[in-house]
Formats: structure tokens, C-alpha cells, sequence
């Protein structure tokens, strides 16, 4: 009686153990495909999006809506530019076979003058020749036109559609700071 009760004892040690690993196993899994295809967290390094997003804010990035095609004109969405590290956070204000253009520091999209309420300054630097958007990209340009690297600069320009990582939906850090992000 004994004997058994001992291997009893280690068999059921071992299925627990076990049962543990494939737990975490499978938490890890899913924790690590919602990641991958459904959201992640970004934090916001630079001044480009003043004084829609601060240095230093994370925000909350669904990934679904770019899976589907579902992006839009005014939304802030997570980018990663060609030859370039990191990802990048910018307002895309071109769709797919859109003429951009910046005359006289406005922004003209299909020759109408776009309202941006979410500029805080004047556009001061030089205007931006008239470019079509390709197909299957977007032309995304940072809330502080005076300081940001987007798609005006030749080395970045128009965004494919494959690096586009998702739609920031809302700040979530500093808890001070949280809010949604519209599309204004």
C-alpha cells in the first residue's frame, strides 16, 4: 500500500505539472497572437503628432480594421517607413488614388482645401507638389507639419498597405491623459 501511494503521489505531481506548462503554454500562445493580428500598445516618441499626441503617451492599436481594408482619411495609425527601424504614429490624409497637395500651408486633397481642426500651427514650411497616391498605399503626414518626417519626404513617401500596423484608437497612458482618438 504504500508503494502505490508513493508513485500515486509522483504521477499526480506530474500531471499537475504538466497541466501547469500547458496552461501557460496556451496563455503565452494567445497572449502572443492577439499581439500579432489583433492589438498592441504603442508609445508615442517625438513631437510630430503635437498637440494631438505627446511624447511619451502610449496608445491602444486595434489591428483588425487594417486586415479588412477598413482604414480611412483622418485616422492615426501606426506605420513603419521603408529601410527604416521602429514604427512611426501619423494621420492619414491620402487614400489610394487621391491627389495631396500644399499650397499656401493648406493641405488640398482631390483639389478641396481640407479643415484640420487638429493643426495647432500654421504650415510654414514649402509647399508640396501634387502627387496621386498609388494604389494599395496611403499618404500619412504628422499633426506638426513643422516637424514631421512623413510621406512629403521623398525618402518615405506614399505608405504601403503591408506596413501600415494598425489604427490607434486611445490613449492610455498617462492615466491623466487618457481619451479616445477621433478622426476629427
Amino acid at each position: 500500500m504504500g508503494k502505490h501511494s508513493v508513485e500515486e503521489k509522483k504521477t499526480s505531481a506530474a500531471r499537475e505539472a504538466l497541466s501547469w506548462v500547458f496552461c501557460i503554454s496556451v496563455a503565452i500562445l494567445v497572449a502572443l497572437l492577439l499581439r500579432i493580428f489583433v492589438f498592441e500598445l504603442v508609445m508615442v516618441q517625438g513631437e510630430s503628432m503635437e498637440h494631438t499626441l505627446h511624447n511619451g503617451q502610449t496608445v491602444f492599436v486595434e489591428k483588425v480594421s487594417r486586415n479588412f481594408g477598413n482604414l480611412s482619411r483622418r485616422q492615426i495609425v501606426i506605420v513603419k517607413y521603408p529601410g527604416r527601424e521602429g514604427a512611426f504614429v501619423k494621420r492619414i490624409v491620402g487614400l489610394p488614388g487621391d491627389t495631396i497637395e500644399v499650397k499656401e500651408g493648406a493641405l488640398y486633397v482631390n483639389d478641396v482645401r481640407q479643415d484640420e481642426p487638429y493643426i495647432a500651427e500654421p504650415y510654414i514650411l514649402q509647399d508640396f507638389a501634387r502627387v496621386t497616391v498609388p494604389e494599395d498605399c496611403y499618404f500619412v503626414m504628422g499633426d506638426n507639419r513643422n516637424n514631421s518626417m512623413d510621406s512629403r519626404d521623398p525618402t518615405v513617401g506614399a505608405i504601403p498597405f503591408d506596413q501600415v500596423i494598425g489604427h490607434a484608437m486611445f490613449v492610455i497612458w498617462p492615466l491623466s491623459d487618457m481619451q479616445g482618438l477621433t478622426n476629427a
